[in-house]
């Protein structure tokens, strides 16, 4: 177990950073959907299979919030739902260079979730860090932008 997830590990590590996305308030048209992975940087196209070993978490400032991808679940996370809302796990779809994980919960408020990242240089503004993934996030009409990673689950 202990060398699958340092193998993985390391891919995760050995992939560069790709070009800016638009900055926030600009609007990105989404690519048609391609075939699984095809186009996709080796993490992100194999980030339905890396949920086991790992979890993947975008996060955000102003407002701050957070969404946490397992197999399990997806759990979105803000000041006010420190709780959060939990979405069941499907695997992810692709369109263009993204990664796209959508949920739906039709008995409750927020209904629907939808994350996006995608492999590009991002920072989380309040920080140092500087993240491989960049995301988008849309609960409900909500839109929301940030940073990416994969990280061990706990």
């Amino acid at each position: 177990m202990f060398k699958r997830l340092a193998a993985t590990l390391l891919v995760l590590v050995g992939f560069g950073c790709g070009p800016q996305s638009a900055p926030p308030g600009t609007s990105q048209t989404e690519a048609p959907a391609t075939p699984r992975g095809e186009g996709l940087p080796d993490s992100l196209a194999r980030a339905d299979e890396l949920l086991g070993p790992l979890a993947l978490h975008a996060l955000g400032t102003e407002p701050f919030w957070s969404v946490e991808i397992t197999r399990q679940r997806i759990v979105y996370r803000d000041p006010d739902h420190l709780d959060g809302f939990i979405f069941p796990y499907a695997p992810p779809t692709t369109a263009g260079s993204r990664v796209i994980f959508e949920a739906s919960r039709p008995d409750s408020t927020p209904h629907l979730i939808r994350v996006a990242i995608e492999q590009r240089a991002c920072s989380d503004g309040m920080s140092d860090v500087e993240y491989r993934y960049g995301s988008e996030v849309r609960l409900d009409s909500l839109e929301l932008r940030g940073c990416a990673s994969f990280k061990p689950t706990r």
